[in-house]
């Protein structure tokens, strides 16, 4: 429906059908999110759209009536899609912690795959996207290790559910995963060290608490159903190097059990409020836990990597030096950290454009519905 003469034909069906003519976005190769969304606005006038193409071909024997079967295609790959779309959202925030999210949202991702793969609409491209996935991340990046365990309901109990969950999501070894486990232990250990070393004698400094909202995840619930098993004995592994046992206030708060409540109202930026409580407990650990949950899983929001032209470059500077662009978008960037708008990307709006879109009357327009 993307000339004129089709979009005056799709409101004279409408009429005819006392309903109120829509528009429906396109195809957008430059929108990451466009194939999900648009496939998502179109669902729930199925019927509609169906009626409409079947009447309009009709005569023509070159093209065959549109199946139902093709809107189950459809159905399958939103909810195939939408996992991929969420965790690309949450973990593109900029005012909350996303570190401590990371595990999760891999896992979840990795889940939707192990089941798709079994789908034969999509097994090929799953199959495919499995390898890909294992390939970047079948190890865990310590970054994402230390998001979990400065996580008071995980710690390293935590990390090692989730990385067993995450291994078998992905076939891999338990070999393979234990001695993971425990190379992320060690750099743990080393990384307190340092710490160690520099703020002996330091105090951390508060960070101030931003708004998130979060669902327990899927493998969260994993985790807090093995509780009462998996973490029974404190910091996971009994056996220490000697210089693992000389950190006594990493090891006193892996081994410390913390009544938090283990619902969707605690969020990652609870854990900036809890770790502002312990700065006395632990000095040098609550330091470096605010390090770590200051650092965004993804510098820029998912919308500004694939649209950023729009914002920073135009016709009349598109021959502009490759510093001089970058200067620009750091200026932009700092513009909009003045007003807290670092991560405002179209996506609400371009959904929102969605569900409201409607074709105007030659006489006026008309106002939008929900």
């Amino acid at each position: 429906m993307a000339s004129n003469q089709r979009i005056a034909e799709f409101s004279r069906y409408c009429a005819s059908k006392d309903i109120l003519a829509r528009k429906f976005q396109t195809y957008m190769p430059v929108r990451w999110n466009s194939t999900y969304l648009m496939l998502k606005s179109a669902l729930p006038f199925a019927e509609l759209i169906t009626s409409f193409y079947n009447v309009n071909t009709a005569n023509d024997t070159r093209r065959e009536k549109l199946p139902d079967g093709d809107w189950y295609v459809a159905t399958v790959f939103v909810e195939f899609l939408k996992v991929f779309y969420d965790v690309t959202v949450e973990l593109s925030g900029v005012y909350y912690p996303t570190y401590p999210l990371a595990i999760l949202k891999l896992y979840d991702m990795a889940d939707v795959l192990r089941q798709y793969s079994e789908n034969v609409m999509v097994a090929s491209a799953v199959v495919a996207m499995q390898k890909k996935f294992e390939k970047y991340w079948g190890k865990i990046p310590l970054l994402y290790a230390l998001g979990i365990i400065v996580d008071p309901r995980f710690r390293f109990n935590g990390l090692e559910v989730f990385s067993k969950e995450l291994g078998e999501c992905l076939g891999l070894s338990e070999t393979d995963v234990a001695e993971h486990l425990r190379t992320l232990k060690t750099q743990m250990f080393e990384i307190f060290s340092i710490y160690e070393n520099r703020y002996s004698h330091g105090t951390a400094e508060p960070v101030p608490p931003q708004q998130q909202s979060q669902q327990q995840s899927k493998l969260m619930k994993i985790f807090f159903s093995k509780a009462t098993t998996s973490c029974a004995s404190g910091s996971g592994s009994s056996s220490q190097s000697q210089s693992q046992r000389q950190h006594v206030e990493l090891n006193r708060y892996l081994s410390t059990e913390y009544s938090i409540v283990e619902s969707d109202d605690f969020t990652t930026n609870d854990l900036l409020k809890w770790w502002r409580g312990k700065r006395n407990n632990f000095p040098i650990l609550s330091r470096l836990a605010c390090d770590v949950l200051a650092i965004p899983v993804s510098t820029v929001s998912s919308e500004q990597v694939f649209s950023t032209a729009g914002r920073i470059l135009e016709e009349r500077r598109c021959s502009l030096a490759p510093d001089t662009v970058e200067a620009l978008t750091c200026l932009k960037n700092w513009e909009n950290a003045t007003f807290r708008q670092q991560h405002q990307p179209d996506t609400k709006e371009l959904m929102d454009n969605f569900s409201n879109m409607i074709i105007e009357e030659s006489s006026g327009s008309n106002q939008p519905t929900s």
